[in-house]
């Protein structure tokens, strides 16, 4: 048995919380002598304790502890609270991770000079290609991503490998908007095609055909695609230094792409179509 402050130093559980916890009848000590009124807990009792703690960073008051506690919450239940909880840490910690990213990127592309040395730009002339897709507004790019996987998916189960060619998307929307982005998605389809392509959420993809481009300005970005503005900046320059302008909406090729948990390793090429500017 051990007194409140041995307990505490244990349990890293401050003397003054067990005090209230024990008031409150949350978490009462195994023993109190009579006598001098001393709280004497156990080490079996840590257990106990540690739940209550966890709950609590979970986010749930005293109240509610108390209530989950006195229904005996079983062992599974209380683990598959804690990997709810998790999930929605590590997503926490993805987010504020790309918000990082995004900060970092933009603070080192302050100057021209550092946009203009970091991407190889190169013009191409892009060929009209089969493509399935659907046009949709998203809210954000975890949506996003989530549609990718799924049209991957679905796109290795029901055409040949062979056939099959690179994931793209073209943004519609006349102006960037991280709440409501107006984005087509879709396959690239070099062979044999089916007219359309159901995904396992009930979304369903139709064959069209993607025209191609007489030149368009292309280049590279590798990372996770909420830093890609560095690469789009670059291009951006590119046309402006040489005498182009915009003829039609880009697009992202998605060489690599962007999977859960691997989204640093994104490999995305950026096309846009150009002309010459009238003089």
């Amino acid at each position: 048995m051990f007194r409140i402050g041995e307990f505490s130093k244990f349990t890293q559980v401050p003397g003054s919380a067990l005090r209230y916890y024990d008031d409150i009848g949350l978490f009462k000590p195994s023993v109190i002598d009579d006598a001098t009124g001393y709280r004497y807990y156990s080490a079996y009792q840590i257990p106990q304790l540690n739940k209550i703690i966890a709950l609590k960073e979970l986010g749930l008051n005293l109240e509610q502890i108390q209530k989950l506690m006195n229904d005996q919450l079983g062992t599974d239940e209380f683990k598959g609270m804690l990997a709810l909880k998790r999930a929605e840490v590590n997503q926490q910690i993805e987010i504020e991770s790309n918000r990082l990213l995004q900060i970092e990127a933009r603070l080192s592309h302050i100057d021209t000079d550092s946009i203009n040395n970091e991407f190889a730009i190169i013009t191409k002339r892009v060929p009209n290609q089969q493509y399935l897709a659907i046009r949709e507004s998203i809210s954000d790019f975890e949506v996003a991503q989530q549609i990718i996987v799924s049209i991957m998916k679905a796109a290795a189960y029901k055409i040949n490998k062979s056939d099959l060619g690179r994931f793209t998307a073209i943004l519609h929307s006349e102006c960037f908007d991280v709440e409501n982005i107006d984005i087509e998605f879709g396959i690239v389809v070099n062979g044999e095609c089916p007219e359309s392509l159901t995904l396992a959420d009930g979304r369903k993809l139709l064959l069209k055909q993607l025209e191609g481009h007489k030149l368009a300005v292309s280049s590279t970005s590798v990372g996770s695609p909420s830093s890609s503005f560095c690469c789009r900046s670059a291009i951006a320059q590119w046309i402006e230094n040489n005498h182009y302008e915009m003829v039609g909406h880009g697009r992202e090729v998605f060489i690599v792409p962007p999977m859960p948990g691997k989204v640093e390793q994104t490999v995305l090429e950026f096309q846009y179509p150009i002309q010459p500017k009238a003089s």
